[in-house]
C-alpha cells in the first residue's frame, strides 16, 4: 500500500496547477499569491519515510498519481533517492542539475517554483524537528 495524498490545487487566477508549500509562495505562471497554504513538503518527506519503511526506498515500486500531492511525493523521492545516492558537496549546483531538464521543457516556468521547494524540502531534512539528522 502506497501512501497517497488528496491535496490538488489550481491558481484561481490563470488556473496552473502547483502546490502553496509555505507562505510567499506565488503561482510560477501570473505570480497570484494565495492566502492558502499546504504542508506538502511535510507531507512528501512523510511518505518518503512511509515508502521507506515499507518497501526500503522511497521511491515504491508502483506508484499512481491521483492527484497534485501525489506529483509532490513522487517529484519529491526521487530527488532524494538521487540526493541521497550521490551525496553532492553544494546543494544549489545539485538542483539545477535536476531542474535542467524541467528547464529546456514546455514546463519551465515551473523551474523557479521547484527550485524554491527543493531548498525548502533540503531544510528539512537537514535536521529539522521532522527529520531529525540520522532518521533517513
Amino acid at each position: 500500500m502506497t501512501y497517497h495524498s488528496s491535496y490538488n490545487y489550481r491558481c484561481p487566477s490563470c488556473g496552473t496547477r502547483y502546490a502553496v508549500f509555505r507562505e510567499g509562495v506565488v503561482c510560477p505562471r501570473c505570480g497570484y499569491e494565495s492566502g492558502d497554504v499546504y504542508p506538502m513538503a511535510q507531507e512528501a518527506l512523510e511518505a518518503w519515510k512511509y515508502h521507506v519503511r515499507i518497501y526500503g526506498s522511497g521511491i515504491p515500486p508502483a506508484y499512481a498519481i491521483l492527484s497534485l500531492g501525489d506529483f509532490y511525493i513522487l517529484v519529491t523521492a526521487k530527488f532524494l533517492t538521487k540526493y541521497f545516492r550521490m551525496e553532492p558537496d553544494d546543494d544549489d549546483v545539485f538542483i539545477e542539475e535536476q531542474l535542467a531538464e524541467l528547464k529546456s521543457s514546455e514546463r519551465s516556468y515551473l523551474a523557479d517554483h521547484f527550485r524554491e521547494y527543493f531548498k525548502y524540502v533540503l531544510k528539512l531534512v537537514s535536521g529539522g524537528p521532522l527529520f531529525p539528522r540520522g532518521s533517513l
